[in-house]
């Protein structure tokens, strides 16, 4: 009987089976090319219209006030953007925002920035809500740029407060109590002066946690 009902099996069912298979994989490709002709002939025009004026906006042909306008939108759309994505690291729980004002150039306020919100000790630091200056000072240090320690000054915001935490390259003597309830929040600001001079820069990053580990530890490449 075991023959007989594996015959069965071979002759009948798995073709049967085969055939279904065959069936809901074609049913599911036509499905997602009707959304894509959907999505064509629908949402893109309108996305493409408005790009290219369709909309029927004047265009913009000099640095007039609506010239201004545009760039101070298209400015908050990627600011926003920007920060949606460094806030959303692996395992983040908090926007680390970076600060460096008062630098010789701007050159040097984005490497001086940019080392700050890298380094993996400062963000290990924002997510323990340590107010760890010397950790931020360091990272200042090994960018490259030549600067005096001795004359930053170095503040935490966040929508808790804001506090001086080392002016002139020496801590204020700030209430640890503060420096964690601002650090605490979702997203944190670190502003280091760097009293050289007028340029400025802003980076944004993310703290560093137990699960940004985990999450990388627990795959295969």
């Amino acid at each position: 009987m075991n023959v007989v009902y594996f015959a069965l099996f071979v002759v009948i069912i798995k073709p049967v089976c085969i055939i279904i298979i065959i069936i809901r994989t074609l049913i599911r490709i036509i499905d997602l090319i009707g959304i894509a002709v959907v999505l064509r002939k629908r949402i893109l025009p309108l996305t493409c219209d408005h790009a290219v004026g369709v909309a029927g906006n004047p265009k913009i042909t000099e640095k007039n006030a609506d010239y201004e306008e545009f760039k101070k939108a298209l400015n908050y759309v990627n600011t926003t953007l920007a920060k949606k994505i460094a806030g959303d690291g692996e395992g983040a729980t908090a926007l680390f925002e970076v600060k460096v004002i008062g630098a010789a150039t701007k050159a040097e306020a984005v490497t001086l920035s940019k080392s700050v919100v890298t380094s993996s000790l400062t963000k290990a630091a924002i997510y323990g809500h340590d107010a760890n200056w010397g950790r931020i000072l360091c990272a200042l240090g090994y960018s490259g740029v030549q600067f005096d320690p001795e004359k930053v000054d170095l503040y935490f915001e966040s929508k808790a407060g804001k506090i001086k935490i080392i002016e002139n390259g020496v801590s204020t003597g700030y209430s640890e109590e503060e420096a964690t309830k601002i650090l605490s929040e979702e997203a944190v600001t670190a502003i280091a002066d760097m009293k050289m001079g007028d340029a400025s820069a802003t980076a944004w990053g993310c703290d560093l946690t137990y699960d940004y580990i985990k999450i990388n530890a627990d795959y295969r490449s």
